[in-house]
């Protein structure tokens, strides 16, 4: 009970922790941004490698969709630099499955999503270039290897102590699940190539 319970901290830390390193990375990265002004509007450039936090708004799953099929993310808190707001709470980012698996005898399920739009609260539509933020830094959410269906016993040999027992995983992998990703969860939505914006004052 008390190693669980240590495990639970500790997981807990780790979360706390990445969250507040994405928190800072976050209101920094505003930086970056590089605004012109003319008379009548601004010109709002956001590097390669910018990120947006977005809420998804429904559910996708290996389970049911397809490649090619559409995904969206709600932007819910406006984004600004310089005192100018350039992605306003309200804009959707719009993407596409660009590749999906579905779960087979020794991984899971997996999909890749593409982004290529932003719709403004105004109506307004752009064109951009990126996709989702994974761990792995590939763009892949899901896909981990399964685990072997059962255990064997083999026996090693350390010098000057003797045979040692082990059970080690044994036999087949294990089917695969399907990967989902649920409404109302958070993803960062990362620039491929240099975004060009024009702000109207």
């Amino acid at each position: 009970m008390k190693k669980n319970i240590y495990i639970l901290k500790k997981i807990i830390y780790f979360l706390l922790i990445l969250c507040i390193s994405f928190a800072i990375c976050y209101e920094s990265q505003a930086k970056k941004v590089l605004v012109w002004e003319n008379n009548n509007s601004y010109k709002v450039s956001f590097p390669a490698g910018m990120f947006f936090k977005g809420i998804l708004q429904y559910k996708i799953s290996t389970r049911f969709n397809n490649t090619g099929d559409k995904v969206r993310w709600l932007i819910a808190k406006s984004q600004a630099a310089e005192d100018i707001i350039f992605i306003p709470a309200g804009s959707i980012i719009e993407g596409k499955i660009y590749q999906l698996k579905k779960p087979k005898i020794g991984r899971n399920g997996f999909l890749q999503i593409m982004v290529d739009k932003i719709y403004f609260p105004d109506g307004r539509k752009e064109y951009l270039t990126g996709h989702i933020w994974t761990r792995a830094d590939n763009s892949i959410i899901g896909g981990e290897i399964t685990k072997r269906e059962g255990f064997r016993r083999t026996v090693h040999y350390i010098k000057d102590f003797g045979a040692v027992g082990q059970i080690i995983p044994h036999g087949q992998r294990e089917m695969g699940q399907h990967t989902e990703m649920n409404p109302g969860s958070e993803w960062f939505i990362v620039l491929d190539e240099k975004f060009d914006l024009i702000i109207d004052k």
